[in-house]
């Protein structure tokens, strides 16, 4: 685990000074400082810029840096709240869910990473992303998980409304 986060904050690391080596000269750039705060944990310019690239990538609705503001945001509030239940993805996990993602696209996992590394979008920017929607998906889980409660009647209904054999539109 710690030679995981070692490992993000040095490939973070690399990654601004490469930016910071590749701004136009006389461009002040800071992309390392804070533009949000959101309980104390900060969101740079550099994950703003990410996160729009990687939006647009997906082709997502909308202004894409000023959802992945909002995005930003958002994750910061879920994954407090993940911490404050002491939930923690295991790296297993996480790239299990990765995978999956990158299946989704018909890809493997390598060639999803290069195909986004070659949009400009780095591996952390991608790896945060699924580890906000699968830590999200276990919090909403364990907090409401055991309030749901689905019958074979309910089960029924659905694959009617599914096949069209029944009356709900």
């Amino acid at each position: 685990m710690r030679l995981a986060l070692l490992t993000c904050i040095v490939t973070a690391g690399v990654t601004v000074a490469a930016w910071f080596a590749s701004a136009p000269h006389g461009t002040p750039q800071n992309l390392v400082a804070p533009v949000i705060i959101v309980h104390g944990k900060a969101i740079t310019r550099f994950e703003i810029d990410q996160r729009a690239r990687l939006l647009t990538l997906f082709r997502a609705p909308g202004d894409p840096v000023e959802n992945a503001r909002e995005q930003l945001i958002e994750d910061r509030l879920k994954m407090q709240e993940a911490q404050d239940i002491g939930l923690v993805i295991s790296e297993d996990d996480l790239m299990n869910a990765m995978d999956e993602f990158a299946a989704r696209a018909n890809l493997e996992l390598d060639e999803m990473l290069n195909a986004l590394s070659d949009a400009g979008v780095e591996d952390v920017t991608f790896r945060e992303y699924i580890r906000v929607g699968i830590t999200w998906r276990e919090v909403v889980g364990a907090r409401f998980g055991s309030q749901v409660s689905v019958n074979e009647d309910d089960l029924e209904r659905a694959r009617l409304a599914l096949t069209g054999a029944s009356g709900v539109r």
